[in-house]
């Protein structure tokens, strides 16, 4: 019976290690991304993450408000662009307490789109805002607020990694009373597509 037990401890932990090598692969692997030259609409690309989130925070008794805008073309690689948005929007996920709104907007100004994913959760010390998007770092309110063994602190450096390919950049600040604002800005196409 405690061999039962102990093979199931064993099976757990390498799901977790293997999980942590992927995620560590991704890591390497975004970081390395040629420039991405594709012509791609942001709100699809928003939309289709947003869509698939929305199964999970319907079962967290959370709403995703987002609605589609125009098209907004940007040069970009359709997996890994997505990735950012899902590790960013997740992370949302994860920490907003239940019966609250994850508001996502896209907005645009004369060169570039930025993508905001707000949330109500905890938020993050100030002092622990800048060492967010460095791998393997846990804020000290995810490390309490996880309680289900949670992630390795890979997700938003690997968002940070796709969005630094795309020449864009990522940041997060607090927004009151409480909860936590990522903000991701991209290049817009400067030419338009053939």
């Amino acid at each position: 019976e405690r061999r039962d037990l102990q093979l199931d401890r064993i099976e757990r932990e390498c799901e977790r290690l293997d999980a942590l090598v992927g995620n560590t692969l991704r890591l390497a692997r975004v970081g390395a991304l040629p420039v991405p030259t594709e012509p791609l609409d942001l709100s699809e690309v928003v939309s289709g993450v947003v869509d698939d989130a929305r199964y999970e925070a319907e079962g967290r008794r959370l709403r995703i408000d987002w609605e589609t805008p125009a098209p907004i073309l940007i040069a970009g690689d359709r997996a890994s662009l997505a990735s950012a948005i899902e590790n960013v929007l997740r992370n949302a996920l994860r920490f907003a307490p239940a019966e609250s709104v994850i508001r996502v907007r896209l907005l645009t100004s004369a060169t570039e789109a930025s993508l905001e994913i707000e949330d109500r959760g905890p938020g993050v010390a100030t002092q622990e805002l800048a060492s967010l998007f460095e791998p393997f770092y846990r804020a000290g309110s995810a490390a309490a607020a996880n309680t289900s063994g949670g992630g390795a602190g890979l997700g938003l450096s690997i968002a940070q990694a796709a969005i630094a390919a795309h020449k864009g950049t990522i940041s997060a600040r607090n927004v009151a009373p409480h909860g936590l604002s990522v903000r991701m800005d991209l290049p817009l196409l400067t030419t338009p597509p053939a």
